[in-house]
């Protein structure tokens, strides 16, 4: 099995976000695990320290969960 995760970024507009969903639900259909609309935070991590610190700590600890997994796939 195989996974693929994917980031897109476009305009703000509802009509091009459906648009894109109902062509991945046709290419893709029951292949798709989760999809999401992701909120624009750029005000907040630009005017919030906490927020700031919060998504280094996320980054850090997505750091360690990867390296933990490959290093298990590694000794399989």
């Amino acid at each position: 099995m195989r996974k693929i995760n994917l980031t897109i970024e476009f305009e703000d507009n509802d009509l091009v976000e459906y648009a894109l969903r109902k062509e991945l639900d046709g290419l893709l259909g029951k292949s798709i695990i989760d999809i999401r609309t992701l909120p624009d935070t750029k005000e907040l991590y630009d005017n919030d320290n906490t927020f700031k610190s919060l998504c280094k700590a996320k980054k850090d600890l997505q750091l360690q969960i990867d390296r933990y997994v490959n290093n298990r796939n590694q000794k399989k």
